[in-house]
């Protein structure tokens, strides 16, 4: 298994994190999988082994002899050294992130996460780094799809760039789809009240990054005209991320909190007390926050964007972004009407129980040892 240990190690960690672990943990499961961690020397540590700050600190490593970076560029550029001049002996390498990793002889397969950096739906930058970035990273994808046998998408929607932007044959492509954490299925559990949010201000909760991607820029609208139609609801925003510009819209408006990061055992209380999940991506190749409140019956409000759909299906509440009187109309229904409340709490639940990791986990296993 090849990965960048970077993201196994983030205090904060996001869902292309989560699909990691949760991967690399699951499929270490099954008695006769044997795993092995590849990983560029400077990412061990003097031992050669994970650090023990890392999430994935058990397993046993390999180290190559390439420093990241370098690996990166060599690989990206040239699609050289082959993995076959450091290691040998392994049926499969494992990229459960797309990271590219040259080899002749050996079966490789990667996950594709997203394609942001060169499909069109957001706009591009014109700026010389942003380019540059760009066409590296279509050599990158173009070198995954050529050397990799099995290619795994996280979603249909997904599935369908790949196949559109890349020239890919969608019979090398499996939908792994992502999960949940058992932490959000057993909210129903716990008490309300237990965030310690003042119930006599309620509020909504926005989980990502206050950015023009992930449509921080519709939330701060939104919570404008919430102060002045609702003033008693508040905005809470949990995440660490964002644009410079639109924190500072947000920040002269006292109905809405950004929080930060919060990890999922506190994420959850705050979700057990919310009234709905403002969800508002203008990009997304799943929609994680998405899943895990439907898990815990909080009814999430959301566009048809991207692979939301495909993800919440008849479960959310989907708005048009541009009518802010549907949107007035659809926060206070499910704010104020017990019955609306109860009807998305009911059907996200049993939309939520399809996303389970070792659903994935099983998908990822059953492709890999049955591959001819």
């Amino acid at each position: 298994m090849f990965l960048d240990l970077r993201f196994t190690a983030l205090k904060n960690p996001t869902g292309v994190t989560k699909h990691i672990l949760n991967m690399v943990k699951g499929l270490s499961g099954y008695r006769n999988i044997d795993i092995e961690i590849l990983a560029a020397y400077d990412q061990l540590d003097a031992n050669r082994k994970i650090p023990p700050d890392n999430a994935l600190h058990d397993f046993r490593a390999k180290s190559l002899p390439l420093a990241w970076h370098l690996s990166n560029i060599l690989w990206a550029v040239s699609g050289l050294p082959l993995i076959e001049n450091f290691c040998s002996g392994y049926d499969w390498i494992y990229c459960p992130k797309n990271d590219f990793i040259p080899s002749n002889k050996t079966r490789v397969a990667y996950t594709i996460h997203a394609l942001r950096e060169i499909d069109h739906i957001l706009p591009e930058s014109f700026l010389v780094q942003e380019v540059l970035r760009r066409q590296r990273a279509l050599l990158v994808y173009k070198r995954i799809v050529r050397r990799g046998n099995i290619i795994f998408s996280v979603s249909e929607f997904l599935k369908e760039q790949i196949v559109d932007l890349l020239n890919v044959n969608p019979e090398r492509i499996v939908v792994l789809g992502n999960g949940v954490e058992q932490v959000y299925f057993e909210a129903d559990k716990m008490p309300l009240g237990i965030s310690g949010e003042p119930a006599e201000r309620p509020y909504i909760l926005v989980v990502g990054e206050l950015s023009y991607d992930d449509g921080g820029d519709r939330v701060v609208e939104i919570a404008g005209l919430l102060k002045k139609q609702m003033p008693n609801l508040r905005i809470i925003v949990a995440g660490c991320l964002y644009d410079a510009r639109i924190k500072e819209k947000a920040d002269r408006l006292d109905n809405i909190e950004i929080r930060g990061y919060i990890p999922s055992e506190q994420l959850v209380f705050l979700m057990r007390d919310a009234r709905a999940l403002l969800y508002l991506p203008r990009h997304e190749t799943f929609g994680i926050a998405a899943a895990e409140a439907m898990a815990v019956g909080l009814p999430v409000i959301t566009t048809r964007s991207t692979a939301i759909p495909e993800t919440v299906g008849d479960a959310g509440i989907y708005i048009n972004e541009n009518d802010n009187n549907e949107i007035m109309e659809v926060i206070k229904k499910v704010v104020y009407e017990g019955g609306f409340y109860k009807k998305y709490s009911i059907e996200g639940k049993k939309r939520a129980a399809m996303y389970g990791w070792d659903v994935c986990v099983r998908k990822l296993y059953n492709a890999l040892v049955s591959y001819k």
